[in-house]
């Protein structure tokens, strides 16, 4: 097997992916980026795959950066995208200090730190990536997406005139997701991904350094519960009290948008 998992997936990735909003993210990151002072901002987008967000983002003047760590998956964003910022990174050990305003790693990348102590080394990593007063927000899965979706499970998806066969296998002691997917007659590819529990989550953003402002279900961004599939959380850098103020209403707007 590769030691880039993503290598036989990426030409695919996009056809694969064509039923994730991206607007959706668009959409809560610009309206979290209201936490960061406008002089000097920028973006970075953490495990930016082929850079759909990173796309979007640009298209709305933002100054974006993309890393990832799968060479394969950079190509597909070079090759869709001339002139995007993206260079090929591990989010363990980002390349940057104090330099941006703001973070996001979604689509669950964050769980792919399967190693152990990955996930201090990772934040850790983010913190001193962003700039005094940064934001960072994110997403995983939970054990309940992986359950009800993933765990023993076999299926198939037909999407733009190719087949992806999927097999998952969960290790429920270590939290471990298994898929092996295979597209058409290529190579299958093995991918693994940890659940993290919203305990282990805030402790680790904390002692990373980080000021936690909330953790939500992604669906309502209300309070998670036993049902919850996906957790969207959102820290900062910024220890000064009128953040809070400041998320609250950013919060409240997030809500009511997807109530609608």
């Amino acid at each position: 097997m590769s030691s880039d998992s993503f290598k036989h997936i990426a030409p695919h990735y996009n056809s694969m992916m064509d039923h994730i909003d991206y607007e959706r993210w668009v959409v809560v990151t610009t309206m979290l980026a209201e936490l960061c002072p406008d002089e000097d901002f920028s973006h970075l987008d953490i495990a930016c795959g082929t850079g759909s967000l990173l796309r979007e983002l640009i298209d709305h003047r933002w100054a974006s950066y993309g890393i990832d760590l799968s060479k394969a998956m950079l190509e597909e964003a070079k090759n869709q995208s001339e002139g995007m910022q993206v260079a090929q990174a591990d989010m363990c050990h980002l390349p940057f200090k104090n330099h941006f305003a703001m973070a996001t790693c979604f689509f669950d990348s964050l769980n792919f730190v399967t190693h152990d102590g990955g996930l201090q080394r990772t934040l850790t990593s983010m913190y001193d990536a962003l700039n005094d007063i940064g934001v960072l927000a994110f997403d995983v899965i939970t054990e309940r997406m992986v359950v009800d979706h993933f765990a023993d499970k076999d299926w198939v998806d037909n999407n733009s005139g190719h087949k992806a066969r999927w097999s998952g296998k969960y290790d429920a002691e270590n939290r471990i997701i298994t898929n092996k997917i295979r597209v058409n007659k290529g190579e299958r590819s093995v991918m693994q991904e940890r659940v993290y529990t919203q305990d282990e989550i805030r402790a680790t953003l904390v002692e990373a350094g980080f000021v936690v402002l909330g953790v939500f279900d992604t669906e309502n961004w209300r309070e998670p519960d036993d049902e919850t599939l996906r957790l969207d959380i959102v820290a900062t850098k910024n220890t000064d009290d009128l953040i809070h103020l400041k998320f609250e209403l950013i919060e409240a707007d997030i809500q009511a948008l997807l109530a609608d």
